[in-house]
């Protein structure tokens, strides 16, 4: 899946010994980043004629929306898989309804078949707050410290679903001179 590393991906397995064939894998995916990267192409060596690889840097959430947008994402599904209040709304497009009250019945549907949540860990990013004592601590103080949590595991895991062939114009459109990888002519 996502041509993860061995050591990378076995840090999303739940611990030796649960059982692995009966496992789902729920992906959250981001339909209209704002953030935009870039595809630098070298030249051709003289010596050699062969060309270098590209460098392509996808600048995941170099717009603060979109992370804002998965962070909400992510904590909305995480309500309903769970039943904590973790929801953290996005700035720019808040959730028009919280969770459990959208999927009411996902909770008890996930229970019902047996199924547990398993979170991966990453060093250098906080404990689910579900797991720390918060019953003193302010609402907007609570809800810090989920935006940090699932800030800091989507900023350690994400990856792009799609291939990064064809991701930005080949050639300018008319009117445009900036944003394609060959000029008019070709080159």
């Amino acid at each position: 899946l996502g041509h993860f590393l061995d050591s990378v991906w076995r840090q999303f397995l739940p611990p030796a010994g649960q059982d692995l064939k009966n496992t789902v894998i729920i992906l959250v995916n981001l339909l209209e980043p704002a953030s935009r990267g870039h595809v630098q192409l070298h030249p051709p060596s003289s010596q050699s004629g062969q060309t270098a690889q590209p460098q392509i840097d996808p600048a995941f959430f170099s717009v603060a929306s979109d992370m804002e947008r998965m962070v909400e994402a992510v904590s909305w599904l995480y309500s309903i898989l769970t039943g904590h209040k973790a929801l953290v709304p996005s700035v720019d497009q808040p959730s028009l309804l919280p969770p459990i009250q959208m999927a009411p019945k996902g909770l008890e549907a996930f229970r019902a078949l047996g199924a547990q949540l398993h979170m991966p860990t990453y060093p250098g990013c906080p404990d689910s707050p579900s797991n720390q004592q918060s019953s003193n601590d302010q609402h907007s103080g609570v809800s810090k410290k989920w935006r940090q949590f699932f800030g800091c595991l989507i900023q350690s895991i994400t990856i792009s679903n799609y291939h990064f062939v064809g991701t930005c114009p080949v050639t300018a459109g008319q009117g445009q001179s900036i944003g394609s990888v060959v000029s008019s002519n070709l080159k």
